[in-house]
């Protein structure tokens, strides 16, 4: 980032807490006035957008209806403004839903972006090693799906020393000066910028002469076929002093909530980086849906994916239904096109084998998404052992082993985010240098 993109960064981090800390005033000034304030839109002007604004202001008087009104009349017209404004409301939801996405996309794009511009020797084999692990981990799991729990992972890993960088640069407020002209601005911002090159350069040229890469990323890799959940140890203040510094954001922590809570503050806050819980689903996995709280993932993956999301994430599979008594499926479009160019699993066909063209336009007809039995974790593609003797009777309460397979997908995700977190020693050796 040069110093410009820097400048401003820090600059719209100070405009930001200044809105916040307004907007705090605001509300311990006017909090009780404007919660008991009624905005009525009907009362509003036209704007010169109202056009694109599906609910009329006319349809605005279901606002004021009482549909307890005993008057049939009143209260099919109400029935009817309450319909028309739902579609209205569902649809407005439903566009904010579609940008929403984009932005998180976007925002996805630029982080990738600026830590893949910082690849090391030690970040392409810790994506090589975790993908790995996950495979060695949940053999039974879809390929894509196994390889998107390694992308997540490991896209983590690489954002604590960009979010690292990012706060030491906050935590240095500069000075304002007289603004230069135009000419001394560009001659003043030409040497920095080379000198950030050469320290790119020369950070890189050290990982690539002496790499860490199996001894440190294997060290931190285990094995075990059980959920570990390992957090680095909390820091340490020296003695007579108040607070710490979180080595990976420059927060200072209250030492006294670090030992009264022992490790679960410290852990909360490790989460609040980390954010273990992912998105299972391709499409929000892609934008980087993370949270920090179980609960939060729990609302999203059931508001955003229904409550069959366990039944319906990644079972997408291509199938082919000529020559075979059954239809023979397979787990990726690449299997299936291999597949269907091969004339020896098609003796019957007299024709040559379709061309990329016709298999494009085959495809979509071909695809289809089986739902996965109730249940069944998607990383185990089983039952969880703890419950299958429920749900082979038929004896067990059908939300509480909903939840119990929802906590244990959690595990499996929180165990498998642990792991893209560096230790102490390593962050503090790779980041001190940086400015």
């Amino acid at each position: 980032m040069g110093q410009t993109q820097e400048d401003m960064a820090t600059a719209i981090f100070d405009i930001t807490r200044q809105c916040l800390d307004s907007f705090d005033r605001v509300v311990v000034k006017h909090n009780e006035s404007i919660l008991n304030h009624l905005f009525i839109p009907g009362d509003d002007p036209p704007t010169s957008n109202s056009q694109n604004i599906d609910l009329e202001p006319e349809d605005l008087s279901i606002l004021s209806c009482d549909p307890t009104t005993s008057d049939p009349k009143a209260l099919q017209t109400f029935l009817e403004k309450w319909e028309d404004a739902s579609r209205a409301v569902g649809s407005a939801l439903d566009r904010l839903q579609v940008i929403a996405v984009a932005i998180r996309r976007a925002s996805a794009k630029r982080i990738n972006d600026t830590i893949t511009a910082l690849y090391t020797e030690e970040d392409v084999v810790f994506r090589r090693d975790i993908a790995s692990l996950v495979r060695y981990r949940f053999p039974a799991a879809r390929k894509e799906l196994s390889q998107q729990l390694a992308d997540s992972v490991a896209v983590r890993r690489e954002m604590l020393p960009h979010n690292y960088r990012h706060a030491k640069r906050l935590a240095v407020r500069r000075v304002p000066e007289n603004v230069p002209s135009a000419k001394q601005h560009r001659n003043a911002n030409l040497e920095p910028e080379v000198a950030t090159t050469h320290q790119v350069k020369d950070r890189i040229a050290r990982h690539l002469s002496t790499p860490r890469a199996l001894t440190t990323v294997t060290s931190t890799i285990s094995t075990t076929q059980e959920d570990s959940f390992e957090y680095p140890p909390a820091p340490t203040a020296s003695e007579g002093e108040t607070q710490v510094q979180c080595p990976f954001c420059f927060t200072p922590l209250e030492c006294r909530d670090l030992e009264k809570d022992k490790n679960g503050h410290w852990e909360r806050h490790i989460d609040e980086h980390l954010e273990p819980y992912g998105c299972l689903f391709p499409r929000c996995a892609e934008s980087l849906v993370f949270f920090a709280r179980r609960h939060e993932w729990k609302a999203h993956m059931e508001s955003s994916h229904s409550k069959d999301w366990l039944r319906k994430v990644h079972t997408k599979v291509w199938y082919c239904d000529i020559d075979h008594d059954s239809p023979k499926t397979f787990e990726t479009e690449l299997q299936w096109r291999k597949h269907m160019q091969n004339l020896e699993s098609h003796p019957k066909r007299k024709l040559k084998a379709p061309t990329q063209a016709q298999l494009d336009g085959l495809s979509s007809m071909k695809r289809k998404f089986p739902l996965r039995d109730e249940f069944v974790c998607p990383l185990c593609e089983q039952v969880p052992e703890e419950i299958r003797p429920l749900v082979e009777k038929g004896t067990g309460e059908p939300t509480d082993m909903y939840n119990f397979v929802v906590d244990h997908v959690a595990d499996h995700m929180k165990s498998l985010s642990l792991m893209a977190v560096p230790s102490l020693g390593t962050t503090t050796q790779e980041t001190s240098g940086i400015s």
